[in-house]
């Protein structure tokens, strides 16, 4: 069988005019190597099948053709690099919030003073009972406090307090309390970090208990995280 131009032209149609439909309205991107693969197939026919002498207009049309192909190509695997980005992002971001429930991630814990109020947790005369906080919304597993400059209540009578499962943005009591002085550090640990707080309490007869007080959460580099100020 002989092939005319119009045949060999009927047939680069057929074969194609789909990809090009595909690729101009973006519905579907093929998965790379598929446009490869039609490349080598499409060399293997005009090899075989056409004329052995094309004139240079099917020539050109077909040097098109194969450029085409080419572009689908790269743009299947420019798309196939993007979607395995975002699968692994994906990955990440999932494994980052197991790590963050596990651990509390960078959150951490701080000491409240409240004034001594009715239906506030008893304390001896004169002293503050302590809340504890969260810094977030990720729970921690745990948080170890150790208050420097105070001769802290407790059952032991150490120094450290262990304070588990604290809760997100919610404020709990404990069995400790703070006398009202000179300024306190406050060392925090959690699971992951190191942070510090510095209490201070000021004498003010129209507040609440005749003090004023004013806490500050610092990470270990010295960078003030939260003021009970603002």
């Amino acid at each position: 069988m002989q092939w005319s131009t119009k045949l060999v032209w009927a047939a680069f149609v057929v074969v194609c005019a789909p990809a090009i439909f595909l690729l101009s309205v973006f519905l579907f991107v093929p998965p790379p190597g598929t446009a490869v693969a039609v490349l080598g197939a499409l060399a293997i026919w005009l090899t075989l099948v056409p004329p052995k002498e094309p004139s240079r207009q099917e020539k050109a049309f077909w040097v098109g053709c194969a450029f085409f192909l080419m572009l689908i190509e790269i743009v299947a695997i420019t798309h196939d690099r993007k979607q395995q980005n975002v699968n692994f992002q994906q990955i990440v971001n999932g494994l980052t919030a197991a790590i963050n429930v596990s651990t509390g991630g960078d959150e951490f814990c701080f000491l409240v003073p409240i004034p001594p109020y009715i239906g506030a947790p008893p304390t001896p005369p004169g002293r503050w009972p302590l809340y504890v906080s969260s810094s977030g919304t990720v729970p921690l597993p745990f948080c170890d406090v150790r208050i420097i400059g105070t001769d802290i209540s407790d059952a032991q009578g150490g120094r450290f307090t262990y304070l588990e499962a604290v809760g997100p943005n919610k404020r709990f009591p404990t069995q400790y309390s703070m006398a009202p002085g000179p300024p306190y550090r406050v060392n925090i640990n959690t699971p992951l970090h190191f942070f510090y707080e510095i209490v201070n309490f000021s004498s003010d007869p129209s507040a609440m208990g005749g003090y004023r007080v004013v806490w500050k959460v610092f990470d270990i580099k010295g960078t003030q995280l939260l003021d009970s100020e603002h």
